[in-house]
């Protein structure tokens, strides 16, 4: 348990009193003493004045002064000390001040749910089964709803049994929730009570077990770990606590929960066994207004069992007057009361039958499963109370976080449930974190779209999450100058969201539109709209801005998909287990999944570079994971179902996701598996091809047509219908958008000079609309889904019944030179011819003057570096800093701009021909890097692109032991240096050859002739001062170089290998996407005829930007698909994560029948045991009457041998144990009888085998190979004497009986 700081509560006697007697007043049946129970000279004012009053009060005859007993009380648990809180006060003390204390000095949460246990103070023994029932039950709710339980503190009866049930508990699992067991005891009637004298004293109890105890003063219990010691100045008299008690009860009860619907906290009167005035007590609390609902523990005995009777059978005036005389004896007969007593007690047992709507029985026989348990009951009972309104009942459930009762006892009552107090409830159930209920509620028909407001979700990103929030870390980096207590608004949250995504993504938050949205709104500027206005909210229409952008008024008011923003909601703030539930709802499915997993892992990094437990990153990592298999495993069901669908599922634009794919989502979370998938392999496989259908040996047919271009007719193209169906990119969309605008407008054209005459131009009218709305279909149908329900005949106007249409010649050769597979052979075909030119110019000699072989390398890498900036340009973000820090994240390109950028300053050098040969260097240096990237080429191929990938794994791997490598080379290097050479001047060379010697020993150069040269002869050298340390020096190194890293670096290699093959063909895979869309973005001319390319694109450009028509184009390949046709996929999808669910749902079914099978298995398999080892003792029966015949046989006419003596209560099942001394007393006597029998015959016959050849049927038994009959079995075929057996037995038996009884090998062989 928790240690208290007891230092906040020093001064609790400037707060709460005590009382003591100041007037003595004789008691009637002891003159020597007061009322209060004390003497005179035991009172604190040692002439105390005297009255001859009849009656004694404690208002007015004891006076009040600062408590002296507060502090720890310290009890002795097993191997560690329990603390408990204690305070002696008066009875009398405000409420307040006890809650103060309890709330803020002592540290407890204001509870959920209290619960006032009432019943036997003296010891009493429960049922087993009653006891378990009690203490479950109370457990239960102690977890759920952090209850405060209130008993009379003491060491015996209810208190000990409750504090016992709560003790396992304690101090383990529910320290975090303080769990709060409160004993409320008379102070006057506690044992050794003056030791608890003191002011913020730790003072050990000495713990009585209550059966112990004979004193009538309680004993405290140690199961408690909260004291209230109420004192009335009375000695060994109480009561009135049950007045503090009632009190504070009421007082608690007038405190209002927090929530929406705020509601007091609710207080339940439990009741176990009890007496007399335990009658008076459940009286009260139903009598009083608000009454309070009591439950009574069927079956405990005495008073319950009496208050139980008068429910069930005092229902009317005729049988309470039937039954009076049986519950009057009863009474009198239960707790020795007189007759008028008597009377008293059976008019409150009346009152009860009155009001037995507020008494619940329980019982822990009954058969209602979950709802007969205490808990439920307790819990149940509250929230039957007429006073509490539905909203109320359903509010307390969801605080208690106890769904079955909301199922079972709020919405079973066919209440009208407005949408307000549902919606209410569904915002309390969602900030507070209860999945369980915002699915309760999502099956009680919450409409979703008309819950979430703005207003509602900035306010869900503001609630406080009981998990680990890192939310407030996030917006602190796109909020620098946050202050304490910020509230969240939703453009943070879009910062946040873009920031997570890393450029790739704009949040709708970060919108014009919605920020138009958000201002009138949160200014409730909607509340003064317009009729006409109005009108068109009601009607879904757009309404125009300020800036001419129309805004959906509805849109603003609440969104469209409100279980994609209650995702994102409830990734951001690490609510993992309502995401899953916001991801199995709504529609985008593997979106959304996609968009969870990417900011999950974005989420992890972020968490990792702000130092937060390494925990917190590990579960990010792990919610992560979880998602990307969630999606893959829907990719998978989707697959299976139709495979073309995925495909189209997996590229097509979605809206409400800033218009990304699925498949560039699953690029930015990096995921693996999922672009390794068939479908996503087939998809880019067919945009490799581009408009070209060569399945068989593709790139030599595009390389021979390059290279003779009649060839392009003999290739075999896709049809145009097939065309439309491949995602493309914007720029397309656009262009095809643009074609069909000017057909439509020529067709207009010309239908009007062609016809002048009114009638006819009604016609030609018709004609154009005709056109138009054909166009229109065309255009919608881009990327049209063929194969969905009835979408065959939809597409009937474009495909029809007609065979395909082939392509024109003109067609061909465009979708030829723009395939991706084109335009990668064209741009590799230059690079080579790049890198032979480039070669050739550096291995010839260079020339004052510039030749055309360095103009055709100068004009390709500037005409390169033109292409970089277009790939700049052409990056997903939204500024350019963030462009160019998504085109910097592909090392590729680094290293591109730092090659163009030395080849270009190596070329200025150039131009002065006083410095060509430092240039010269410079151009050999930087083509070394152009040879390098071939593999950049070599990456496209299936078969060498894992090894590619493989190689600069190896490369990063290397680089960290080149690190240690230096360590040793440096060391050794200067060591070297500095003792070979100590008079060197600071040259360059010095430093050199501190690495170059040392560098070239790895590799065996060792320079002999330096290693021990001659020196110290004539017309040598003098030698040098401890050069015969080198060697040795020299030799270590070797060994940590060469024996040591090299072979650590070969064995990591070797692990990488092992680890990373079996997933490099999926990596490559997974960089196969952005080797299309590279390739698809790419301009058909290579460098240096790429400037053709970029001139054409900025006239587009800027003949766009002219006609404010577009600007950049976004570069990813998509499917742009009408309103209609994305509702047939999303259906599609929608479908397909049902039939998952329901697998999901049937496999973790099947695996727990599965289980329960096995475990059927196994309780036959031990009932099977069990039942052979019962019949054993029949078996040792039957073969002790075939020994005992046997000897009737062969000793005829002498005393038959007594063998029948044995006791049979050893043959009886191993149960038996308190017996076993006794038998085995009564087997040794026997076999004393048997010893005087065989004195008196001839004992020689019985040694023949054949008179115990039953013995040996024993060897056949399932026990053959226990010890015992091995035993049995060798000493019968040596012809031992049966007595003989006997004896050696009994050692064997007494051996065995500690280990817990007779073994059954014993019981076989006997």
């Amino acid at each position: 348990m928790r240690k208290h700081d007891t230092s906040n509560g020093k001064h609790l006697d400037l707060i709460f009193s005590k009382r003591e007697c100041q007037v003595f007043i004789c008691n009637t049946t002891d003159q020597e003493r007061c009322f209060c129970g004390r003497n005179v000279t035991a009172h604190s004012n040692r002439d105390p004045l005297h009255s001859s009053a009849s009656s004694w009060n404690p208002t007015y005859h004891t006076f009040l002064s600062p408590t002296d007993a507060f502090g720890t009380i310290l009890f002795q648990h097993g191997a560690h000390m329990l603390e408990a809180q204690y305070l002696r006060l008066a009875f009398d003390s405000r409420t307040d001040h006890i809650l103060h204390l309890l709330t803020k000095q002592w540290g407890l949460e204001l509870p959920k749910l209290v619960i006032s246990v009432h019943g036997g103070r003296s010891q009493f023994q429960l049922p087993e089964k009653l006891r378990n029932y009690l203490k479950n039950g109370l457990m239960k709710i102690a977890k759920t709803t952090r209850a405060w339980i209130l008993t009379d503190g003491t060491n015996g009866g209810i208190a000990e049994v409750i504090g016992e049930s709560l003790s396992s508990e304690r101090s383990s699992r529910l320290r975090n929730t303080r769990l709060a067991c409160i004993g409320i005891a008379p102070w006057g009637m506690l044992e050794n009570r003056h030791s608890l004298v003191g002011r913020g004293k730790r003072i050990n109890y000495v713990h009585k077990e209550s059966s112990k105890s004979k004193s009538a003063l309680i004993n405290l219990s140690n199961r408690h770990n909260y004291f209230l010691f109420a004192d009335n100045g009375t000695c060994r008299q109480g009561g009135h606590e049950l007045i503090l008690r009632r009190r504070l009860e009421k007082s608690i009860g007038n405190i209002r929960l927090q929530s929406r619907n705020r509601c007091n906290i609710p207080l339940a009167c439990l009741i176990v066994e009890g007496d007399l005035q335990t009658i008076q007590t459940v009286t009260q609390y139903i009598m009083e207004v608000p009454a309070t609902p009591v439950i009574v523990i069927e079956g405990s005995g005495k008073a319950s069992d009496l208050i139980i009777f008068a429910c069930r059978y005092m229902t009317t005036s005729t049988k309470a007057q039937e039954l009076r005389a049986y519950v009057l004896e009863s009474i009198q007969s239960m707790f020795s009361t007189g007759i008028k007593e008597t009377q008293v007690y059976f008019s409150l047992l009346e009152l009860c039958a009155e009001k037995r709507d507020m008494i619940h029985i329980v019982s822990p026989d009954s058969t209602e499963g979950c709802c007969s348990d205490l808990d439920f009951q307790i819990m149940g009972s509250l929230l039957e109370n007429e006073h509490l309104a539905p909203q109320l009942n359903l509010n307390l459930t969801l605080i208690w976080n106890r769904v079955d009762l909301a199922r079972q006892k709020v919405f079973k009552s066919h209440h009208n449930w407005t949408h307000s107090a549902l919606h209410e409830t569904m915002m309390d159930a969602l900030a507070q974190n209860r999945v369980d209920f915002v699915r309760l509620l999502l099956e009680q028909g919450v409409n979703m779209s008309q819950f979430l407001t703005i207003p509602r979700l900035e306010e869900l990103y503001n609630s406080k999450a009981e998990s680990t929030n890192t939310l407030r870390y996030l917006v602190a980096d796109v909020r620098p100058t946050m202050i304490r207590n910020y509230k969240y608004t939703l453009f943070d949250i879009g910062l946040v969201i873009n920031k997570l995504m890393k450029g790739t993504y704009k949040s709708s938050f970060s919108s014009r539109k919605f920020r138009r949205a958000y201002t009138a709104v949160m200014r409730k500027t909607f509340v003064s709209l317009q009729p006409s206005l109005l009108q068109s909210v009601l009607m879904n229409e757009t309404v125009t801005g300020h800036e001419g952008d129309t805004m959906d008024v509805k849109e603003a008011v609440a969104f469209r998909f409100p279980f994609n923003e209650l995702l994102v909601w409830a990734v951001l703030t690490n609510r993992h287990s309502m995401a899953k539930l916001m991801w199995q709802h709504g529609e985008e499915a593997l979106a959304k999944a996609l968009i969870a997993c990417c900011l999950y892992k974005s989420m992890a990094e972020e968490a990792a570079d702000d130092d937060l437990e390494a925990e917190v990153c590990e579960e990010l990592r792990k919610n992560a994971i979880e998602f990307e298999d969630l999606a893959l495993e829907l990719v998978d069901h989707c697959h299976k179902k139709d495979d073309d669908l995925t495909v189209q599922l997996l590229t097509c634009a979605q809206p409400n996701w800033d218009r990304q794919t699925c498949l560039h989502l699953a690029v930015v979370a990096k995921l693996k598996s999922l672009l390794s998938h068939p479908s996503a392999q087939i998809l880019l496989a067919d945009l490799w091809m581009g408009g070209l259908r060569a399945r068989k040996s593709p790139n030599a047919k595009v390389v021979f047509a390059l290279l003779f271009p009649p060839i392009i007719l003999k290739l075999d193209f896709k049809s145009e219908e097939e065309l439309q169906l491949m995602p493309q990119t914007e720029e397309e969309y656009f262009y095809e958008i643009d074609k069909e605008n000017l057909d439509i407008e020529e067709s207009e054209r010309l239908d009007g000079t062609e016809n002048e005459l009114e009638e006819i131009n009604d016609e030609e009218q018709t004609d154009v609309d005709s056109k138009k709305s054909e166009a229109s279909s065309v255009i919608s149908q881009r990327g049209l889904i063929a194969n969905i329900g009835d979408a065959t005949t939809e597409a009937e106007p474009l495909t029809g019944n007609k065979p395909p249409k082939p392509l024109k010649l003109k067609k061909k050769v465009y979708e030829f030179y723009g395939a991706p597979i084109t335009k990668f052979w064209v741009h590799s075909i230059a690079y080579f011819i790049f890198l032979f030119i480039y070669s050739y110019t550096v291995l010839i000699r260079t020339l004052p003057v510039i030749e055309w072989n360095e103009y055709y390398v100068l004009s390709y890498v500037v005409t390169l570096s033109m292409e970089k900036v277009r790939e700049i340009a052409a990056t997903d973000g939204v500024r350019t800093w963030k462009k160019i820090r998504v085109w910097a994240n592909s090392g590729w390109n680094i290293c591109d701009t730092i090659a163009i950028l030395t080849f270009i300053f190596a070329f200025f050098l150039r131009l002065d021909p006083n410095i060509i040969p430092e240039a010269r260097v410079i151009y050999s240096i930087n083509i070394i890097y152009w040879y390098v990237r071939i593999l950049r080429i070599l990456s496209v191929s299936k078969f060498l692109g894992p090894l590619v990938t493989l190689l600069f794994r190896y490369f990063y791997t290397m680089a960290y032991f080149v690190v240690l490598l230096c360590v040793f080379l440096f060391g050794y290097g200067v060591f070297r240096q500095s003792l070979l050479y100590p008079e060197n001047e600071p040259t360059w060379e010095s430093l050199r050859n501190v690495t170059f010697q040392p560098y070239f020993m790895i590799y065996g150069e060792l320079f002999k002739e330096e290693i021990d040269a001659s020196c110290g002869e004539p017309g040598l050298d003098a030698c040098v001062t401890g050069r015969w340390l080198n060697p040795l020096v020299m030799t270590f190194y070797l060994l940590m170089s060469i024996v040591l890293l090299l072979n650590m670096l070969i064995a990591v290699f070797n692990s990488i290998f092992i680890r990373k093959n079996p997933v490099a063909l999926k990596i490559w895979m997974f960089q196969r996407y952005a080797v299309v869309l590279d390739y698809e973005g790419a301009p058909s001319l290579p460098p240096p005829f790429i400037i053709v390319s970029h001139i054409i694109i900025l006239g587009k450009l800027l003949h766009r930007r002219s006609r404010l028509k577009y600007g950049l184009f976004d570069r990813s390949l998509k499917l742009y698909l009408d309103e209609k046709r994305l509702e047939l996929i999303r259906d599609f999808e929608e479908e397909c994560m049902e039939d998952l669910v329901k697998d999901k749902n049937k496999n973790e079914r099947l695996a727990c029948s599965a289980n329960v099978h096995e475990i059927q298995e196994q309780l036959k398999t031990i009932q099977y045991k069990l039942d052979a080892f019962s019949s054993l003792p029949s078996l040792v029966l039957n073969k002790i009457e075939v020994i005992e015949n046997t000897i009737k046989n062969k000793h005829s006419g002498k005393r038959m041998l007594s063998i029948s003596k044995l006791p049979y209560t050893m043959l009886e099942t191993p149960k038996i144990r308190q017996g076993d001394k006794r038998s085995l007393e009564n087997l040794k006597s026997n076999v004393a009888n048997i010893e005087q029998d065989i004195e008196e015959s001839d004992t020689s016959s019985c040694s023949d085998v054949s008179s115990i050849s039953g013995f040996t049927d024993l060897s056949n038994h399932d026990h053959q190979n226990s010890e015992s009959l091995a035993w049995l079995h060798e000493q019968m075929l040596e012809g031992t004497h049966p007595l003989d057996l006997l004896r050696g037995l009994i050692p064997y038996i007494e051996e065995k009986m500690p280990v817990g009884g007779f073994d059954e090998t014993i019981l076989g062989g006997c």
